[in-house]
């Protein structure tokens, strides 16, 4: 794994004289080594530079980038191709020479030879890169199809620059400004959305898609789009289909230079990945896990029964508030605020793997593609009572305006407005509501923004899908997954240097499971599909218990150890930047402290101090904030 960072400064007024400052935010993702190149043209000043994780072909003739020495292209990567041994093969066939053993120069021959949309079609893997034309100016990024890695654009003053991290925009931009919809989505979801950073200035390309720069400004694709709409249901489920994917994944991910472990929480998603690893592996699995003093955060009982099982070299880790000194450096490392608090016990996990591998496992993407959160059955509900009171479309209409009883609202707002009805359903109740942000911020920009996020992913997905099922499917890929759990796990693990691989996010495996109904996905349990696989190799103590979460006893640390933490950083330390209602913030934390729990809020006003003044004291950016709100 990697970090990328560039820029095309058409008029050339970047000064020169501290480029390899530009890699300094991204030494963590690469910390074995830094390098970058420039160009000098008609299209200005072209920059390209790189932040390398040894994973495939530890050679420094690997290290980026890369340039070929056929044409006038050159890449940097960030990621990992897994089918990258058949994409050489094919190259070899067309008359391709390598230098290297990289996946990279796999990446940068594909493109000379079939171009930019058959590229990132023929590509398996997670990635973001940058392949620059030297000759005429243009550069292509592109993101992988989940968007597993980070990348941030922007374009100011005719600057157009790109980054694994959005802390590179403080030297490629003289000036930054907070993005009001960017912070209201974080108060509510944990997270910015998809598309917006919290800067304004600066943007997150899509999962999916790729962007081509060039003297005609940007032009945007989506090369990515599973039709949902155009699927035939299947009548019966094909376990043995999914178990082979599922198995096929994780061979896959399991290819590398260096040693490969797998995170096991004592869950279905890690424990079946775990169990599949352990036997397809030549060498024993190492696994890693982590757990709380506190009996419902702990699931290191329920680990030791599947390490126990596969006889993994099993290391467990036990995180206490004393470790929190670290966790402000945390915070700086993802370079927006980030709240969903679960990062803390991920990037421990990641630093306790490092120690004995540099590549993990993970499970993410099985709640997602199975169906394994209380949003799909609500989803399900939602269309079948859909279908039941479509007949009295028109009653419905006419009942809410005379009756003002919240069921006959709801009802009314299901057949009339879906999309609105729908996206209530993307809200996981974690951060602030509507009411609440009204209360913290006074801005009706700030406290609209999950609403107007939401309503646009919802239009969005019924381009694509034909059922209100299938529809807040698509936008929980394209919301929590993508927004939070898929950037914690890339910050935290990268943050120690460890890269993290999901079988479970593959493009295969989700192409056939998107194929099954809701009833199929969820028949007398949610998971049920993945659950009816696990059972032939996870212990059904594990299997069939109560599903706790990769959660963070931060609520009961704010009442003790970290109390007097949070009054000094959020209550004592008023920040001036944006106008916030700090007597609403003593309030809810008083009733916190009550018995209340409001740990995600507490959480996510607690990170996004820290992050301000991160940025305040290492960038010096008070003028960043001026036009912020």
């Amino acid at each position: 794994m990697c970090g990328i960072v560039g820029f095309i400064d058409k008029n050339r007024v970047l000064n020169d004289d501290n480029l390899e400052g530009l890699l300094e935010c991204l030494i963590k993702r690469g910390p074995d080594n830094q390098s970058f190149e420039t160009h000098n043209g008609s299209f200005g000043k072209a920059f390209m530079g790189h932040a390398r994780l040894k994973i495939i072909d530890l050679s420094d003739a690997a290290n980026q980038p890369i340039s070929s020495n056929t044409s006038p292209l050159s890449i940097i990567f960030n990621g990992e191709i897994y089918n990258y041994k058949a994409l050489q093969q094919k190259c070899i066939k067309e008359g391709v020479n390598f230098i290297t053993e990289s996946d990279t120069e796999v990446v940068l021959k594909t493109f000379e030879l079939f171009g930019i949309d058959k590229t990132v079609e023929l590509l398996d893997g997670m990635f973001a890169f940058a392949v620059f034309n030297s000759k005429s100016g243009e550069v292509i990024i592109a993101r992988d199809r989940f968007g597993q890695k980070p990348l941030y654009y922007g374009t100011q003053h005719e600057v157009f620059g790109f980054s694994s991290d959005v802390r590179s925009f403080a030297q490629i931009f003289p000036s930054l400004t907070i993005n009001k919809n960017a912070l209201g989505y974080l108060f509510s979801e944990l997270s910015t959305p998809r598309e917006n950073s919290i800067w304004n200035e600066v943007k997150k390309l899509k999962a999916g898609h790729y962007l081509k720069y060039n003297e005609k400004g940007i032009d945007i694709k989506k090369y990515w789009n599973p039709q949902f709409s155009n699927k035939n249901k299947k009548t019966e489920i094909n376990f043995e289909t999914v178990d082979q994917l599922i198995t096929n994944s994780v061979k896959k991910r399991l290819v590398a230079d260096v040693s490969v472990g797998t995170f096991l929480s004592g869950g279905v998603d890690s424990s079946l990945i775990t169990a599949l690893a352990a036997r397809e592996s030549e060498k024993k699995i190492s696994t890693f896990s982590v757990g709380f003093n506190y009996e419902k955060y702990n699931e290191l009982p329920f680990a030791k029964i599947v390490a126990d099982k596969y006889d993994t070299d099993h290391h467990e880790l036990n995180v206490n508030p004393k470790d929190f000194d670290t966790v402000d450096e945390l915070i700086n490392e993802f370079g927006e605020p980030f709240a969903d608090s679960s990062m803390i016990p991920t990037a421990f996990v990641s630093k306790f793997a490092k120690s004995k591998v540099s590549v993990a496992l993970g499970g993410d993407g099985g709640d997602e593609f199975f169906a394994g959160y209380p949003t799909y059955n609500e989803a399900l509900l939602m269309q079948n009572r859909f279908k039941k009171l479509s007949t009295f479309k028109g009653i419905a209409k006419i009942g809410s305006y005379l009756i003002s009883n919240s069921k006959v609202q709801n009802v009314s707002e299901l057949l009339n407005n879906p999309s609105k009805n729908k996206s209530k359903a993307l809200f996981r109740n974690m951060g602030f509501n509507k009411n609440q942000l009204d209360s913290l911020f006074s801005d009706s920009k700030v406290s609209n923004a999950f609403h107007n996020t939401s309503i646009e992913i919802i239009k969005e997905s019924e381009l694509n899908t034909n059922s209100i099922f299938d529809s807040i499917w698509y936008s929980t890929l394209h919301t929590r997954l993508v927004n939070d759990y898929l950037v914690k796990v890339d910050k935290a693990s990268m943050f120690h240097s460890l890269e993290v691989r999901s079988p479970l996010l593959d493009k295969d495996l989700f192409q056939h499971v998107i194929q099954y109904s809701p009833e199929q996905l969820l028949k007398g349990t949610n998971k049920s599909i993945l659950k009816k696989i696990a059972e032939k190799y996870v212990p059904k103590e594990v299997l069939y218990r109560e599903k706790m979460g990769f959660a963070i006893p931060i609520g009961e640390w704010f009442r003790s150890e970290l109390k007097n933490q949070f009054i000094d950083v959020v209550i004592n330390s008023k920040q001036t930047v944006i106008s916030i209602n700090y007597k609403y913030i003593e309030k809810l934390f008083e009733t916190h402290l009550q018995g209340e729990d409001h740990s995600h809020k507490l959480w996510a006003l607690y990170v996004f101090h820290k992050w301000l003044n991160n940025w305040q004291n290492n960038f010096g950016l008070k003028t960043y904030f001026s036009k912020a709100l």
